[in-house]
């Protein structure tokens, strides 16, 4: 799979990693849910299977997690997924898939 964008949309947004895995944390607290390890948030920021910079890229993501974390940036789940497939082929965003329905 092909990289995750969540680091640099909340490098957009002024976010840092531990800021992201705070508020991850505080909104799963206020709805009674389980946290969610810092490892965990790091192999989403850094878009890995082991959370370290240089690793072997994520193959598979959890949706509803990407969604709690789009949540927290204020911005799409579509904002987060990769823009190419990892081999330099552009993928379609969502306003792309929407105007091929069209």
């Amino acid at each position: 799979m092909a990289r995750l964008r969540v680091q640099q949309a909340a490098e957009r947004k002024g976010v840092k990693l531990n800021q992201l895995y705070q508020a991850i944390n505080t909104a799963r607290a206020q709805r009674g849910d389980k946290f969610v390890a810092v490892g965990t948030v790091r192999r989403y920021w850094h878009s890995t299977e082991d959370g370290a910079l240089t690793s072997t890229e994520l193959d598979q993501v959890s949706w509803s997690f990407l969604q709690e974390i789009a949540g927290v940036l204020g911005v799409s789940v579509y904002d987060l997924l990769p823009t190419e497939d990892g081999l330099g082929n552009l993928l379609p965003t969502s306003r792309k898939a929407l105007q091929d329905v069209a």
